[in-house]
């Protein structure tokens, strides 16, 4: 049954939240394309402008690069020692990214966004909710399984690399549309989940050019750790190569950051509400 001129006049005039910014957290808006150089270029004026973000990633760094050097050069031990003692040495890795790395990280990015509030608690639980340390762990460990199964020739070693290597993907792509959260928390003063939310639905349809920018931020790290680990397996060029490790992960996650922040930046500012059809 058609509806009549009276009713369909009140639906015209009727305004909802789509029609007011920030109504609903974004969930009626629609947000810009994002550029992938524009990002990275945007990210270095950020570091220019705040260099202060680097002492904020020193523990970060600190505890990745102790966690490759450890975890490589610890392959002299049997199998079964390895295996038991790389378990519990990356549990010990998991803790320190939630309670140290998480907090810095969201005052870091704070700080590039220049919003207030570095609270600890919810960056620690929002790290937990996406399980965030667990990209560099899958990473890691993938590189780890393939250099111990080329020396023992296994093929259960194999079939782990495929499956962790499909875990990872997953991992990385939940982490990269979670990426903004921390802004939007601190920046709209928003609860957790809302922030979430709100992270997803900005970088909706974008998640492979965000990737692309986090694959061009951490490039360099993850060159300096396949080189460190085929060109440096001797035990006296270990610390060495932990100290490269080290300078390469405070620039790349600095670099990630301050991209997460220009992408942010770029998007709240361009974001427009979800326009609906007359009737």
């Amino acid at each position: 049954m058609p509806i009549t001129k009276k009713e369909k006049g009140r639906l015209r005039s009727h305004t909802f939240s789509e029609d007011k910014r920030d109504a609903f957290i974004g969930t009626h808006m629609v947000a810009p394309s994002i550029s992938g150089s524009g990002a990275l270029a945007g990210a270095a004026g950020l570091l220019a402008s705040k260099p202060v973000v680097f002492l904020f990633n020193v523990p970060s760094s600190l505890i990745f690069s102790l966690y490759m050097i450890v975890l490589f050069w610890s392959a002299s031990l049997a199998n079964v020692s390895w295996y038991v003692f790389a378990l519990w040495y990356t549990a010990a890795f998991f803790v320190l990214e939630i309670i140290i790395a998480a907090p810095l990280s969201a005052a870091a990015k704070a700080k590039l966004s220049g919003a207030g509030d570095w609270g600890l608690l919810r960056p620690m639980v929002m790290s937990l909710n996406y399980l965030a340390p667990l990209v560099p762990i899958a990473y890691a460990g993938i590189l780890a399984l393939a250099v111990r199964g080329f020396a023992l020739h296994a093929i259960l070693t194999a079939i782990a690399i495929v499956v962790l290597f499909v875990v990872a993907i997953v991992l990385h792509i939940v982490n990269i549309n979670a990426s903004l959260a921390v802004q939007v928390m601190y920046d709209k003063k928003t609860s957790r989940s809302v922030a979430l939310d709100r992270s997803w639905t900005l970088l909706s349809g974008q998640s492979l050019k965000v990737l692309g920018v986090n694959i061009a931020a951490f490039l360099p790290l993850a060159v300096v750790v396949v080189l460190a680990v085929v060109f440096m397996g001797a035990a006296q060029m270990m610390w060495y190569a932990g100290i490269i490790i080290f300078v390469a992960a405070e620039f790349c996650i600095s670099w990630w950051q301050a991209s997460t922040s220009s992408i942010y930046a770029y998007v709240s500012k361009n974001a427009r509400p979800m326009q609906y059809s007359a009737l």
